[in-house]
This record gives C-alpha cells, sequence and structure tokens, in this order.
C-alpha cells in the first residue's frame, strides 16, 4: 500500500526531513485505503516551519512559503507540489480563521481536523495511525466528525458543505439526523464565508454521481 505514495519525489521530501519526522497524512491516506485515484499528497511533521525550510535547503528541495502563516511549507518538484505543514492545534476560531500553536504531539494535531477518516496518517515505514476510528467509519461508509459536531463547525462553517460532500463520496445511506440538524440551525453562517471557498466546495458537490 505504501508503494502507491513513495516515489523519487516524496522520497527526498522523507529523507530531507527525517523518517521519523513526518507522515503522509489526511486524504492521501484515506483515499489509499478506499481505493481511490490519488491526488494530493500532503504530510504531517514534527519540525517547526523554519526547521522544514532549513532541512529542503541543505537537501536542494525547492519549496515555497505561501502557507507559511498556517504552518505549511510547500514543496515543487516540475509540475508537482506537495504541503508539509507542522503539527498544530487551533487555540482560537470564528468560523473561518483559526490562530494556531505548533505542537509536537499527533494525537493533538489529529484532534483538530473535521472527519475521522481525514485524520489518518501513514509513516515513511507503512505504519498507520487512526486516533478516531476512522478507517473502520470510511469502510462501513460513515462520516464523522471529531468530537462534537457543532463545535467543530462553529469552528470553520465551510464544514457543514464538506460534511455532505465526504457523505456523497464515502456515505452509505444519508446523512445522520443529529448532524444534519445542527447543519441546518447554522447554514445561515455560510454567508460568513468566502464566494471563493463555498463556490469550490459547491463545485465538488454537484459533480458528485448521486449529488442530488
Amino acid at each position: 500500500m505504501l508503494n502507491q505514495l513513495l516515489n523519487p519525489e516524496t522520497k527526498r521530501i522523507i529523507d530531507a526531513i527525517g523518517a521519523e519526522n513526518i507522515r503522509f497524512v489526511g486524504g492521501c491516506v484515506r483515499d489509499l485505503i478506499a481505493g481511490r485515484q490519488l491526488k494530493d499528497i500532503d504530510f504531517a511533521t514534527t519540525l517547526m516551519p523554519d526547521e522544514i525550510i532549513r532541512s529542503f535547503e541543505n537537501a536542494g528541495v525547492r519549496y515555497l512559503t505561501t502557507g507559511i502563516q498556517h504552518g505549511s511549507i510547500t514543496a515543487i518538484y516540475n509540475s508537482n507540489s506537495y504541503d508539509i505543514t507542522s503539527l498544530r492545534r487551533d487555540v482560537a476560531t470564528d468560523g473561518r480563521h483559526a490562530t494556531i500553536q505548533y505542537v509536537d504531539d499527533w494525537e493533538v494535531d489529529a484532534e483538530r481536523r473535521d472527519f475521522t477518516l481525514n485524520a489518518l496518517y501513514l509513516d515513511a515505514n507503512g505504519k498507520l495511525y487512526d486516533y478516531f476510528g476512522g478507517i473502520d467509519h470510511l469502510r462501513s461508509g460513515k462520516v464523522v466528525f471529531i468530537g462534537d459536531p457543532e463545535r467543530r463547525m462553529k469552528e470553520d462553517y465551510l464544514r457543514i458543505l464538506r460534511y455532505f460532500r465526504f457523505l456523497g463520496i464515502f456515505g452509505k445511506g444519508g446523512p445522520d439526523d443529529m448532524v444534519a440538524r445542527t447543519c441546518a440551525r447554522h447554514g445561515n453562517n455560510l454567508n460568513k464565508l468566502s464566494g471563493e471557498r463555498i463556490q469550490s466546495e459547491m463545485r465538488k458537490i454537484i459533480t458528485l454521481p448521486n449529488a442530488e
């Protein structure tokens, strides 16, 4: 399974950061388990952004710092890009943006993510890390918020749309009644988001085979 994520480019990133300091994370691990085509390949690391930069410069890896305010450095290879993000927790949110604090605990980093199926990690030795039962939820067709759904929506209201998108991709059956009611109760707060974020998410939803 790991071989699908390992290529000369990702191997170089892992070598630059140090295999003990970095893991594949999120959508690429989820889609690998689900047997879906891999798209973006992202990493999480215990290194701080300045340490990532220093590691890349020492290894001759090209990078961008566009997302550094969110703890992300982007490695560039030809036309491919890979985000490497420092472990973090959200210490304050307003429904759109978060103030972050860097941490060195993988589970704390997982706790800030939206759904259990997106909080999966895979290290360079092929070991899977699943802190909230995401693999079982993925295989049973359940989209489950990490922790309290209402709290997670209030952190970023885009998660209302993301819930239905992931349900359309991975779900077996309709939405959870309690979660659907919570989404409806906070639906007006989508107006607080930028049109670009809403448009991007809605385009992904309406092109699903079961979009209706």
